[in-house]
């Protein structure tokens, strides 16, 4: 919503702007300034927070083990020792720096693929090629 109203403020110059080359009064510039101000605050307080759980959570910080067989993904770390099956995975997608594997459609968790040597990223590939049923994605 918040983004709407900065776009909507800029727009609203832009056209205040346009109607002062036709003779009209000069556009507030209390408009710009608060649609730039709006945009830019949003990203930053979004980023803010971010940072301040990333920094909170000491879990989040340590080394994470994964395991990847038929039968599913094994994670552990310290606190934690998690089994989830390909069946609980929603869909596995390669990008250039990471593999991400999505637990639903919005929350993901990315793994560095620096990680990984080139022969452990192709069987982890070929691995989740073929699992039946889960959509992937692997270059």
């Amino acid at each position: 919503m918040l983004l709407i109203l900065g776009l909507g403020l800029i727009v609203l110059y832009l056209i205040q702007l346009a109607m002062m080359l036709t003779g009209s009064e000069a556009p507030q510039i209390y408009l710009l300034v608060a649609g730039v101000g709006i945009l830019t605050l949003l990203p930053a307080l979004i980023y803010r927070k971010a940072s301040l759980v990333y920094d909170s959570n000491p879990a989040v910080n340590q080394p994470i083990t994964y395991t990847f067989t038929e039968e599913g993904v094994a994670t552990k770390g310290a606190g934690f020792d998690s089994q989830m099956g390909w069946g609980q995975i929603f869909r596995v997608s390669e990008q250039k720096e990471a593999i991400l594997l999505f637990y639903s459609k919005q929350i993901a968790n990315p793994i560095p693929k620096r990680n990984f040597t080139e022969d452990q990223l192709q069987a982890l590939r070929d691995l989740v090629e073929g699992v039946p049923g889960l959509a992937a994605d692997m270059a």
